[in-house]
């Protein structure tokens, strides 16, 4: 089977006056269709670069960066808008939800620059519809979170990427966003990254990507991962 994402001698570096400083190095993995993968690692490991390249809101320094049979990384700036509006779907660790909409103002925002929207109540996915008419600063972190999602979910992406997306609660919350968001990913056969240092999250992932001052350090397997409620935290 070809992979959905493929990542071969990826690299991004910066310049800090004369010197050359990697966020990630000649890193190489794949992704399958429909997986819930965990890019996992300590804060500084590369985890947020790596999200920015996925997502189309930075470009790699060398490498190639393969998502559904498209290069992204010889994309023109207009073609990454396009890739960004379209084919991505974002989890903030923070929400970024507008605060002067409603949540269902939020989601329609989402479906309107999508070609092909989710027809369906995407509220009504994350078991939110009584919420739809609430503001943000009406909702908890949770409920804030869980609209993110469904703003996401409701472009119909090809890739959901999410950062850190429990990173702003209190652990029973979070878990209930995880087992929303890992339930959202397998239903509708969508390929999620979730970016973590939270390591009890990877039980659940079916691909874990283990990265370490810019490098791949490991890559796990599971076939048989543990469901999404059965995590320890």
């Amino acid at each position: 089977m070809e992979p959905f994402i493929k990542v071969e001698n990826l690299s991004r570096k910066f310049n800090v006056g004369d010197e050359e400083i990697y966020a990630i190095k000649n890193i190489s993995f794949e992704i399958n269709k429909g997986e819930f993968a965990v890019i996992l690692g300590p804060s500084g490991s590369g985890k947020s670069t790596l999200l920015n390249l996925f997502g189309g809101m930075d470009r790699a320094t060398s490498g190639t960066l393969v998502i559904n049979n498209t290069n992204v990384t010889s994309f023109s700036d207009r073609q990454l808008n396009d890739y960004r509006r379209k084919e991505v779907g974002f989890v903030f660790q923070f929400y970024n939800l507008l605060p002067n909409l409603t949540a269902s103002e939020n989601i329609e925002i989402a479906r309107r620059i999508s070609d092909n929207p989710l027809e369906s109540n995407a509220l009504e996915l994350v078991g939110l519809s009584h919420r739809a008419k609430h503001f943000p600063a009406e909702l908890s972190g949770g409920e804030q979170q869980r609209v993110s999602i469904a703003r996401a979910l409701a472009k119909r992406p090809k890739i959901l990427l999410c950062d850190e997306p429990t990173g702003a609660l209190d652990s029973e919350t979070g878990k209930l966003v995880l087992v929303t968001l890992h339930k959202m990913c397998k239903e509708n056969n969508q390929t999620a990254i979730v970016v973590t240092h939270n390591s009890v999250i990877a039980e659940a992932a079916d691909r874990v990507v283990h990265l370490r001052n810019g490098e791949v350090s490991s890559i796990e397997c599971n076939s048989t991962p543990i469901p999404m409620e059965g995590v320890e935290w």
